[in-house]
């Protein structure tokens, strides 16, 4: 049977290029099971890249003949850059199938994506490529390295890190009841609640959040849209993210003052604390900042999680206190944080504001992980 075709971007001898649609989910996820031993579900992937609130598809399958050898994802999002409303997007899960692997096709691929994107006034794309990938964005001049990689951890169960180096049972103790001990005296200082404030768990987005937005969207000249209708997307409606919304309240009228949203995943049978957002305006009180950590870091170890992992960079003005709770930098196989900067961009953006890491605020938003 001919396998009916999609929306055309680009084609060459037997090589097409055509825009994702929902005919093309069951051989993505195959191929993501046997290239990078993720398992996707048809739900995931519609949410992922079907459902976003641009409602927009710009993701790319490669097919030589009608067999599907290669994909090129990428997440729309809009953005708030100097005053206006612009569009940017996250690249996601490429890759071509190893018997078709070449670089002239892997370059000829990126090129056609990356045009197609300029086309519907794409202005930049955002990459985390790891060591693997490193050296293939580096062969194009129009990419740049923005900020070094944000991925930081702090451990909370040493009691499971001790178990598994195999340590003496009264050694292992000793140092689980110091480390415990030594934590709790540090961060004893944070846990009074400043006055006028309260915390409340949520699990929905209402139009507290989209006066938030407005109130912080000027304190980075460089962030991603951050309302009620994304957040509930990104982090309440997705089908594998437990997600939760730390929120820090005014008791006198409930305006939102800051909040965290957190989530739960499983990483070889170890419990892991997530913290995709920490928003608080530039102007808040250090005292508010560390009350809100404090309490995120609080519920998450009550999950009994062995370690809480966040993305900050050493330019936001938060990072000093994630740093003050015991937050070091980990994940050397991801490279930096990448952006290219699309044709379309070059009368609107230039180049070294969008270099400049401090023009940025980075979130574990920006990359669509599973």
């Amino acid at each position: 049977m001919t396998q009916q075709k999609g929306h055309i971007v680009s084609q060459q001898n037997s090589y097409r290029i055509e825009l994702f649609q929902e005919k093309d989910i069951a051989n993505f996820c195959k191929y993501i099971k046997e290239i990078f031993n993720k398992e996707y579900s048809a739900e995931y992937v519609r949410w992922k890249y079907f459902n976003n609130p641009t409602k927009t598809v710009l993701s790319q399958v490669l097919y030589k003949d009608d067999i599907f050898i290669g994909f090129k994802g990428c997440i729309l999002q809009q953005y708030h850059i100097k005053g206006e409303i612009i569009l940017g997007a996250g690249e996601e899960d490429n890759f071509l199938r190893p018997e078709h692997r070449s670089i002239h096709l892997y370059l000829w691929f990126s090129r056609i994506f990356k045009e197609y994107l300029f086309q519907n006034k794409v202005l930049f794309i955002v990459g985390f490529p790891n060591e693997n990938a490193i050296e293939i964005v580096k062969l194009d001049p129009e990419n740049f390295k923005v900020a070094d990689r944000p991925f930081h951890v702090r451990y909370c169960n040493v009691a499971e890190i001790v178990t598994q180096k195999n340590y003496n049972p009264l050694f292992a103790g000793i140092m689980t009841f110091l480390f415990n001990f030594i934590l709790k005296l540090k961060h004893l200082r944070f846990t009074r609640k400043p006055v006028d404030s309260k915390i409340e768990i949520l699990d929905y987005c209402d139009e507290r959040f989209d006066a938030f937005w407005e109130n912080i969207k000027n304190d980075y000249p460089i962030i991603g849209v951050r309302n009620s209708a994304f957040l509930k997307w990104r982090y309440l409606d997705t089908p594998f993210v437990n997600g939760r919304i730390i929120c820090l309240k005014d008791k006198k009228n409930s305006t939102i003052l800051g909040y965290s949203v957190i989530g739960t995943t499983f990483k070889n049978n170890s419990k892991i604390g997530n913290i995709y957002e920490f928003m608080a305006p530039r102007n808040t009180a250090a005292a508010l900042i560390k009350f809100l950590l404090q309490k995120t870091i609080d519920y998450l170890q009550k999950q009994d999680v062995h370690t809480i992992i966040t993305w900050i960079t050493k330019d936001m003005h938060t990072y000093k206190f994630f740093k003050d709770f015991d937050f070091s930098q980990r994940g050397k196989k991801w490279e930096g944080i990448y952006i290219h900067k699309t044709h379309y961009a070059d009368k609107k953006l230039d180049t070294d504001f969008l270099k400049d890491s401090n023009n940025w605020y980075f979130s574990r938003n920006e990359m669509y992980f599973h």
